[in-house]
């Protein structure tokens, strides 16, 4: 494999060898990230990943299957952290290789404009990343890792590709607007995955003209369509996935399935994710008096999940539009997930949602903040089962359509091809 700075002897997109950079890998509630490491495979590509955290408990399967999880580096968050690796990195013969690569590689670091002064000086302990080699294009899909990996992205010379994918959650503090500035104006290309996410990436600094629309893929085969019924007798099957935070609105849900029951309905409430909000709901669902129609989950296995998918009739995202209008859901890739099983799908009006459901043909809006209006679409959907069919085959086209990852993956890999084509060779421009 040839360098960063061996670029104009090689055909752009040819055995393209991409450096992902994210905040968590393996990551449970990142199918997505996984769909898109697996096209640059099928696109001839090679994998490399750098992340700051693992989660470690579950290994999802394609992760294992491909070898993705030997394929990530890991950058410590700590000064301290990274001089020890640092340090030991110099007393291997392969790793003392990498920090004498980084080392002549230092100074087009020092001399970016593009860098601040922080990051200059944390590049001096990052010398075994800044000693990568093979790499041919970085994508990053964190901006707090981005930010931290620009370092490397300078040091080798290569093309900056960024993915947005939200706001953090509130309680986790967003990098600043001047890093965002930099960040984003490094960049060959910025995808963003709805129309919404495009408005508020470029609100809080983004550079317009750098920006692309492309959604997070889906690949259809982890997600056979089904069509669904509920049998005389039977209680309705409703799934939630998604982290265990206020901003997912499953208090809402619950809500929800209060007032279902009161009115007589028999519904059963899967709810699936990792996050700090289990206990309060957990506690929550008691005093509603449902605890006994409602289950948590957590670090299920893509098998578990799944089995969760192919069980459920109905599928409710209930996600909440923020108080600043800026940190809500971009697109939801559960509801294409949910579409592509044959789940009727009801959704929460807010973010980018609305591009992501055709309201009334292959899903429903409703207002957020409302478990009244969440109870009354599910109890409309119950009362109008001659429509079920109609409505989930509608969803799956709208997924074929829109979001299967091997289009959405070929589109991502003609990306990086221009950008490869189109970088300088050596230290990357400061124009």
């Amino acid at each position: 494999m040839l360098n960063g700075h061996q670029r104009e002897q090689k055909n752009p997109g040819a055995g393209i060898t991409v450096l992902t950079v994210t905040a968590r890998f393996p990551n449970l509630v990142q199918p997505w990230l996984v769909n898109q490491l697996i096209e640059v495979f099928e696109n001839g590509g090679e994998n490399r990943l750098l992340a700051a955290t693992a989660d470690r408990e579950v290994l999802p399967d394609n992760v294992r299957s491909y070898g993705l999880a030997e394929r990530c580096e890991y950058l410590p968050a700590s000064s301290k952290t990274l001089l020890v690796h640092l340090l030991a990195e110099m007393f291997r013969k392969r790793g003392l290789m990498r920090v004498l690569r980084g080392i002549s590689r230092l100074p087009r670091v020092f001399m970016s404009r593009r860098l601040g002064v922080r990051q200059k000086i944390d590049a001096i302990l990052m010398l075994p990343y800044l000693g990568l080699s093979g790499i041919d294009v970085v994508h990053s899909h964190s901006e707090m890792m981005g930010t931290r990996a620009m370092p490397i992205v300078v040091a080798l010379g290569v093309p900056l590709v960024i993915t947005f994918h939200g706001l953090p959650p509130v309680g986790v503090k967003p990098i600043s607007r001047k890093e965002r500035e930099r960040y984003t104006a490094h960049a060959y290309a910025i995808l963003l995955n709805t129309e919404f996410a495009k408005r508020q990436y470029v609100s809080i600094g983004a550079s317009p003209e750098k920006i692309k629309i492309l959604p997070q893929g889906l690949r259809m085969d982890d997600f056979p369509f089904k069509p669904r019924e509920v049998h005389t007798g039977d209680a309705l099957q409703v799934l939630s996935v998604g982290r265990f935070h206020p901003d997912k609105g499953q208090s809402y849900s619950l809500e929800a399935l209060q007032i279902l029951k009161a009115s007589g309905h028999a519904v059963e409430w899967h709810m699936v994710g990792n996050g700090p909000d289990r206990e309060r709901l957990e506690a929550q669902a008691v005093s509603l008096g449902v605890a006994d129609q409602v289950h948590f989950y957590s670090k299920l296995s893509d098998t578990e999940l799944r089995g969760l998918y192919d069980q459920a009739q109905v599928f409710v995202l209930a996600s909440v539009r923020s108080e600043d209008g800026f940190h809500e859901e971009t697109q939801g890739v559960v509801l294409q997930e949910a579409q592509a099983s044959g789940l009727i799908t009801i959704a929460a009006s807010t973010g980018g949602i609305p591009e992501c459901i055709d309201d009334g043909v292959s899903g429903f809006l409703v207002p957020d903040r409302s478990g009244k209006a969440i109870a009354d679409k599910i109890a409309f959907v119950l009362e109008h089962k001659e429509r079920w069919e109609a409505w989930q085959n509608a969803g799956r086209q709208w997924v074929e359509s829109r979001f299967e990852v091997g289009e959405i993956g070929r589109r991502t890999w003609q990306i990086y091809q221009d950008a490869i084509g189109e970088a300088p060779v050596g230290p990357v421009s400061e124009r």
